[in-house]
């Protein structure tokens, strides 16, 4: 099965301590990435670096806004239609 490409902004973060995925790899991923792409390398923690750096990934997070793409480019988010409405009509009503 071959998936479709992300279009959202994207944000790659390696550090150079992770045993279990190698720096190529995690640059690679931009292969499969069709929106703005950002690749963030941090020296020392291992594989959980949001739990080793929490302070570091949380102000990378907090310098990509979701609604906005990286290099300050806006970013149109489309959705597809709510189900649980339909959901909600076809339940029996409680008495």
């Amino acid at each position: 099965m071959v998936l479709p490409a992300v279009q959202a902004p994207t944000m790659g973060i390696w550090s150079s301590g992770d045993m279990a995925l190698t720096e190529t790899q995690m640059a690679d991923s931009a292969e499969n990435v069709a929106g703005p792409w950002r690749y963030e390398r941090i020296d020392g923690p291992g594989h959980w670096v949001q739990l080793e750096a929490p302070d570091t990934i949380n102000q990378l997070l907090l310098d990509s806004p979701p609604d906005r793409g990286f290099a300050g480019q806006t970013v149109n988010h489309h959705y597809p239609p709510r189900r649980c409405l339909a959901r909600a009509r076809s339940r029996p009503q409680a008495a």
